[in-house]
């Protein structure tokens, strides 16, 4: 080779880099004393700084929160593996995380708490109220109190995946001036709906179980009456209108399950006096209606089943403003779809 050409060559590689993009390393620590298998992002109403929570696989089922920036993050006052506050709320390792804001729940006024919602290995998931006081002082620090104001209990195995939406008092139906939220909560091959419509004698938040939708059989799965039951992953909620609105969960077996979010439907059963009430692993669920009278509600069947991936479905996420949702998959794939109605 020319010497001009090693000239160019070794040019080139002491040349300084073009590209403007960096990715520099602000905070790390120590959140767990095992895994990480759950984790979520929000913003503390109160001081408006978002906060990290945290759940892991571990004996002492806490939750952690950790503050993201900011000069209240003080590292010097951070216990390795406690970060800011923690609180144990279940009786095993947490799987699952997912944020609230800006809600009323339980009859009281949401404008300086948050909201999150856990599900474990214990088989169950909770709603949990965060708030926030500033300290007085310049230094900007934040005392943060976790409390656990609804249990949704009853779940047929590990709580994988949780998720939440909030519907406006008109869809709810409430008739009482609050926005209703919906929290759904994956047990083995079932996803319950649930929400919070008041205050118990002892003032926990009373939760009460609006729907239950059962995955069924995969699309190569022998007849129903002896097929293998797949454990759901992940839930998303896809659309965002009442005429658009999907629930969508991601398989073991690699398949999807798209059910009609029939949100409006489901609050309109319950304030006509007929709670779903189904446990353990039936189909149906039978309820003392406004007359007195037995009823029967069907568990919900999905309108798709589709295999998606080879391997299990790792993660199904909505995208905001659309009918269109990502599946992510153990076979290193992602894949994007979009929902309509034939």
């Amino acid at each position: 080779m020319e010497l001009p050409a090693l000239l160019l060559i070794l040019l080139l590689l002491l040349a300084p880099a073009t590209s403007t993009d960096a990715l520099q390393l602000i905070h790390q620590w120590k959140a767990a004393r095992g895994s990480i298998l759950a984790a979520d992002v929000f913003v503390e109403n109160q001081s408006g700084r978002h906060i990290l929570a945290t759940g892991g696989h571990s004996d002492d089922g806490r939750i952690r929160l950790w503050p993201l920036g900011g000069r209240y993050l003080n590292v010097d006052t951070l216990r390795e593996g406690d970060g800011m506050g923690s609180k144990r709320v279940h009786d095993g390792s947490i799987f699952s995380i997912s944020r609230l804001r800006n809600i009323n729940c339980g009859g009281g006024t949401s404008g300086s708490s948050s909201y999150l919602v856990s599900g474990s290995f214990d088989r169950s998931a909770a709603i949990h109220r965060v708030d926030a006081t500033l300290s007085e002082g310049d230094d900007g620090t934040v005392d943060v109190e976790l409390e656990t104001i609804g249990r949704l209990p009853e779940h047929t195995g590990w709580v994988r995946g949780v998720q939440a939406v909030q519907h406006s008092t008109d869809r709810a139906g409430s008739g009482d001036g609050r926005d209703a939220v919906s929290v759904l909560s994956i047990g083995c091959n079932l996803i319950n709906v649930w929400t919070v419509v008041g205050k118990e004698d002892d003032g926990s938040n009373s939760v009460v179980r609006l729907a239950r939708l059962d995955a069924g059989p995969s699309p190569s799965d022998p007849p129903e009456e002896t097929f293998r039951r797949h454990d759901i992953l992940s839930v998303a909620i896809v659309g965002g209108d009442e005429d658009n609105e999907w629930i969508v969960a991601g398989l073991v077996d690699g398949t999807l399950r798209v059910f009609d979010a029939k949100f409006v439907e489901w609050y309109e059963r319950r304030n006509g006096g007929s709670p779903y009430d189904a446990t353990g692993s039936c189909d149906c669920a039978t309820f003392v209606d406004e007359e007195g009278g037995d009823s029967t509600v069907e568990d919900e069947k999905p309108s798709v089943s589709a295999y998606a991936h080879e391997g299990r479905v790792t993660s199904v996420l909505d995208i905001p403003g659309t009918s269109d949702f990502v599946s992510v998959g153990h076979d290193g794939m992602w894949v994007r779809w979009n929902l309509s109605h034939d």
